[in-house]
């Protein structure tokens, strides 16, 4: 997520900030901002961090409220608060009682590096109850559909809305369908291939042409973003885009599914290695769209 925040203060008091915040460096101001998948992200770094130290474990919540950031870049989407369905407020996190400039310099925004040096499994054993799947919608949704997500079914999530303001990485939908083409083995029968805006006709073409069993394309911008992100959850393939909103449901993944996500999003060290197409973390299968491609085994 990209803030321009150039707040309109003289040098001197930009300095005085930047001391006060030197003075602070001890402390960890988790930033939370983003849609549902950064803000679950931010709330496992809070949790995680909060439990080593409470004391010195800090949330920076001024996204979520209006006017705390005057210059927002207005391309960018804003998203609401989303972590009400989880039963987790705002007014949950302790704030760190300091002026804005301090707090702002403090959370500086970090990368998802520091998840795997905890480890996927071990933070989602820890905290993935604090995430309920709301089981009833998502069943009477998937009804609509003729689809039993209770059964095995793979996923694939495809990143567009504000993706080319925002995104890191630009990943091609194309290296996505490749990347499902080589694990064609180890997917289950139904693919569901999920997208917050419509999935183009040639994309519907290749991806009905390549698999052979039922795919499913659910890119109608009026899906709610719960229900999508805990269908992903539900997948035991689970194919993430260079996108938090499908990562962290690969973290949390109901069915300790399999889970193929691009390295250069996740941050790995081995991420322009080119003689490894993948690299295994747990179930975690870091796959790099630039790496020699080759057919694998059946995992």
């Amino acid at each position: 997520m990209r803030i321009h925040f150039n707040p309109k203060y003289s040098l001197i008091k930009q300095f005085l900030s930047e001391l006060l915040a030197l003075r602070y460096r001890k402390i960890r101001i988790i930033r939370f901002e983003g849609g549902i998948g950064a803000q679950i992200l931010a709330c496992l770094e809070y949790f995680h961090f909060n439990s080593i130290d409470e004391n010195r474990t800090f949330a920076d919540t001024l996204y979520f409220h209006k006017g705390s950031l005057q210059n927002w870049d207005h391309k960018v989407s804003r998203w609401p608060w989303s972590m009400h369905r989880y039963g987790i407020e705002i007014d949950n996190f302790l704030k760190f009682d300091a002026p804005i400039e301090v707090t702002r310099l403090l959370s500086a925004r970090r990368n998802s590096s520091w998840i795997k040096k905890i480890g996927w499994q071990n933070l989602a054993a820890q905290f993935r109850e604090k995430f309920p799947i709301q089981e009833d919608k998502v069943n009477q949704y998937a009804s609509k559909l003729g689809l039993d997500l209770n059964t095995d079914f793979a996923a694939v999530h495809i990143r567009r809305g504000d993706y080319i303001q925002v995104a890191s990485l630009l990943l091609d939908e194309k290296e996505q369908f490749s990347l499902l083409k080589q694990i064609e083995s180890c997917l289950p029968k139904t693919l569901l291939v999920m997208s917050d805006s419509p999935v183009s006709d040639d994309s519907r073409v290749i991806l009905n042409s390549a698999f052979k069993g039922e795919v499913h394309f659910l890119d109608d911008s009026s899906i709610d973003a719960g229900i999508m992100h805990d269908s992903l959850r539900m997948a035991s393939v689970l194919v993430t885009s260079n996108s938090t909103f499908s990562f962290s449901a690969g973290i949390l993944s109901v069915r300790n599914g399999l889970v193929f996500g691009p390295m250069a999003f996740t941050q790995d060290e081995d991420a322009l290695s080119p003689d490894s197409m993948f690299r295994v973390a747990g179930r975690f299968f870091l796959h790099s769209p630039i790496a020699t491609s080759r057919q694998i085994n059946k995992i």
